[in-house]
């Protein structure tokens, strides 16, 4: 996917290489304990590096979707201008680093993630499902969970059913349903989080007028109301219990 001719980079490139990447680091997790640690930190290094190149561009287009979806086109001119040309320079950037050695570093990084992929049994791969699941299951039976928890039982869900998908079992689990719904309405309520960060910002933007103010508190409004509505989602979620 990486490489991808420029010309052909939409939106949706840069989200799909992160996911892929987010599924690489899962990998790697599993892969770890067939690995010497200084392969662990070398590959780690590696994907960080590509990782933080594509970041910053898609932060930038989900800035640029947000506009778009939820504010007039005839307000924050200034503001979308400078938007524009800071991506530009940011995915020349990316560019700048695909081009370099980056790539014939990360293929030599993943013929050693292949090997040891070949090398693990399935009595390892349980292993550390099982070691995965009782990660979840702390936090899961904690009396509360917080926004701190919230992102650390996102991150173990997607490696648990990423992994548990990747056996190549024809018919999904209830559970692994019941994981696929809960880490979905995670991520809503991290969009809508996100999205609420980003109204903030633009309001104490130094380039939003006293018009704009008005117009960007109306909408923000609702993003809070979305959010909180997300945040009952997980919650009424989490109650039905069933996970495993």
């Amino acid at each position: 996917m990486a490489k991808t001719n420029r010309n052909n980079f939409g939106p949706g490139t840069y989200s799909r290489i992160l996911l892929e990447l987010k599924r690489t680091f899962s990998l790697l997790r599993l892969l770890a304990d067939g690995l010497k640690d200084n392969d662990v930190k070398k590959a780690k290094k590696t994907l960080k590096l590509f990782q933080k190149a594509v970041e910053k561009v898609s932060e930038l287009q989900e800035k640029e979707g947000f506009l778009k979806k939820f504010i007039p086109n005839t307000i924050l001119k200034k503001y979308r201008t400078e938007l524009t040309k800071t991506k530009r320079e940011e995915v020349q950037s990316f560019f700048t680093v695909m081009e370099g050695r980056i790539l014939q570093t990360l293929n030599k990084r993943f013929e050693k993630l292949a090997e040891a992929g070949e090398k693990i049994s399935k009595k390892e791969f349980q292993s550390y499902l099982k070691r995965s699941q009782k990660k979840i299951e702390k936090i899961l039976s904690s009396p509360s969970i917080n926004v701190v928890k919230m992102e650390k039982l996102s991150k173990r869900l997607f490696d648990y059913t990423f992994l548990e998908k990747s056996r190549g079992k024809q018919d999904k689990s209830l559970s692994l349903e019941k994981k696929e719904n809960l880490l979905d309405s995670l991520n809503r309520y991290f969009d809508f989080e996100s999205m609420v960060e980003q109204m903030d910002a633009l309001m104490a933007h130094e380039k939003t007028d006293k018009q704009e103010l008005k117009t960007l508190e109306k909408i923000n409004i609702d993003l809070e109301n979305r959010k909180s509505e997300a945040l009952n989602s997980f919650q009424a979620l989490l109650k039905e219990g069933g996970f495993f």
